[in-house]
Formats: structure tokens, sequence, C-alpha cells
């Protein structure tokens, strides 16, 4: 298989080739196959998100109300004189190590 690329491209691709000793056949393989790789991976998510939504185990949820939600918690934690704290989700339960140091404080 032949690829075609800029000469800009070639030029990097080379320089890389000269500076870490690899044919730069090698390197162009390593780069398509985690391309490739990472391609699949985000395809399996978005499949997986899309039967999600289609069964309806999540609810979408508008762009604008998600957007609405953040304004008002960084208006509530600036009137407060901090910066907005994400809330307690179940996978660390309310353990971070904030938490967790300043209970060892105690």
């Amino acid at each position: 298989m032949e690829v075609h690329v800029t000469p800009e491209t070639a030029k990097k691709l080379n320089d890389l080739a000269t500076t870490s000793g690899r044919a730069p056949e090698d390197i162009v393989e390593d780069a398509l196959a985690g391309y490739l790789e990472e391609v699949a991976s985000v395809r399996k998510t978005l499949d997986s998100r899309y039967d999600d939504l289609k069964s309806g185990r999540v609810k979408p949820v508008d762009g604008e109300e998600v957007f609405r939600r953040l304004r008002a918690r960084r208006e509530a934690a600036l009137g407060r004189g901090g910066v907005p704290r994400p809330p307690k989700s179940p996978t660390n339960g309310g353990n971070s190590s904030r938490a967790r140091m300043s209970r060892a404080r105690a």
C-alpha cells in the first residue's frame, strides 16, 4: 500500500525517523495502528451511548440546560467567595483526598 502525504508531513516524518533512528515506514505503521485503535474505541463508545439513549436507560439533557446549570453553580460559588465544587459522585462517595486529609488532621 502506498500512502501519500504533503511535503510538510514528509519532512516531519523524515526528521522524526532521523532523530529516533526508526524507519519512516515503522513510524507510519505504529501511528496508523494507534489511530485505527482509537477510532474503533470511540466508535464503540458512541454506539454504546446511542444504545443507552435509544433504550431509555439514560435521558438526553438539552445543551442549553447543561450550560444554565453550570452558570448557576459558578454564580453560587462566586457568591460565597469560592470555587465551584463538583457534586459528590457515587464513585468517590465524597471521599476525596481533601476530605480524607481533613479527617486525618482531626
